[in-house]
């Protein structure tokens, strides 16, 4: 097991009130991410995601408990250490001014260099490492501006890399990203984790990236609870589906997909196999019916599909049978026959 680069002890969040009151929003919460550790935490929206991770990165202060860094109290360390063991990316909008790629990736340097800011061949060196890192030395001379979202946030991430943190925190970095640049970005942080020993910690709202990509994962329930461990563990003893049922999702661990809860609809037999029939399932529950694949012994279906190589679909409904040469045809045929 590696060891520990962020330990949280006994950390109790949430916000000081008026006249001395507290919002506690989790409590008494033990924690930790190894070196070299891509670590994601996720959570229902409103259940403390933000809180807890503003408070790991000192941008908010714990009601009670610790934050160690490599071993040191977040609390007693100085900004300018801080920034040296620490990088973070949030979600906030940067303003560029103007600058090249190259510009804001040595802005990542600051806490390493003199009053005067100017850059010594090793600040040139962590930036052109950084720059490598993340795949963007070739528009390094590149106007931010012009980047696309995808660039730019890597770009962001190369920053926090040029500080040579051993701790990562980075917040919904993938949240404005189309599904390419999301998988692009989560497999780059998981590499980076794996080939330079740091410690990264991630929030965001893609549960399925997270769960293919993540060493482990901090789940925060609305109870305030972080329920901790490797993706296919909290899968296994249920964690997962019981944390998001409440959002109006079912995780079936079998497909490791999840669903939105949705009225049962009409029983339908679905016999074949192969790619096409998995896609005739899909389509079928994503209109609301109830799948049941080969038979299952279903007796009282509405309609069976039979599926065939080509792909081609034999549909028999009410005395009737057709067939279809498309699932478009096919499901129209469906939602006719059953009046919707």
């Amino acid at each position: 097991m590696s060891a520990a680069a962020i330990e949280i002890d006994g950390l109790t969040i949430g916000y000081r009130l008026p006249r001395r009151q507290e919002k506690q929003i989790a409590s008494d919460l033990t924690l930790s991410v190894g070196e070299g550790q891509f670590t994601v935490l996720l959570g229902p929206n409103g259940a403390g995601k933000s809180t807890l991770l503003r408070t790991v990165c000192g941008l908010q202060e714990p009601l009670a408990g610790r934050v160690l860094l490599g071993g040191k109290d977040l609390a007693e360390i100085s900004a300018r250490e801080r920034a040296r063991l620490l990088g973070v990316v949030l979600t906030e909008r940067v303003d560029t001014w103007g600058l090249t790629v190259w510009d804001l990736v040595s802005l990542g340097r600051a806490p390493h260099t003199r009053w005067s800011g100017r850059l010594a061949d090793d600040d040139e060196a962590a930036v052109v490492k950084a720059l490598s890192e993340t795949d963007t030395r070739d528009f390094a001379g590149r106007k931010v501006s012009e980047l696309s979202d995808g660039e730019k946030q890597r770009v962001l991430v190369a920053r926090a890399l040029a500080q040579e943190p051993s701790v990562l925190v980075l917040d919904e970095v993938t949240a404005f990203l189309d599904l390419a640049r999301r998988v692009e970005i989560m497999q780059l942080l998981k590499s980076l984790a794996h080939a330079s020993g740091k410690a990264l910690l991630l929030t965001t709202h893609d549960l399925d990236l997270a769960l293919r990509t993540a060493d482990r994962l901090w789940m925060i329930d609305r109870q305030g609870q972080v329920h901790q461990g490797c993706p296919e563990d909290l899968v296994l003893t249920g964690t997962l589906a019981e944390v998001f049922r409440h959002e109006g999702l079912d995780y079936d661990p079998a497909s490791g997909r999840f669903e939105l809860h949705l009225p049962e609809g009409e029983r339908v037999s679905v016999v074949g196999s192969g790619v096409a029939a998995i896609w005739t399932q899909h389509a079928l529950e994503r209109l609301g019916f109830q799948v049941h694949r080969d038979g299952d012994g279903v007796t009282d279906a509405f309609a069976t599909i039979e599926v065939d190589e080509g792909p081609s679909w034999r549909l028999r409904c009410s005395n009737t049978e057709s067939a279809h040469s498309t699932l478009e045809d096919l499901t129209h045929e469906l939602e006719r026959q059953t009046g919707r």
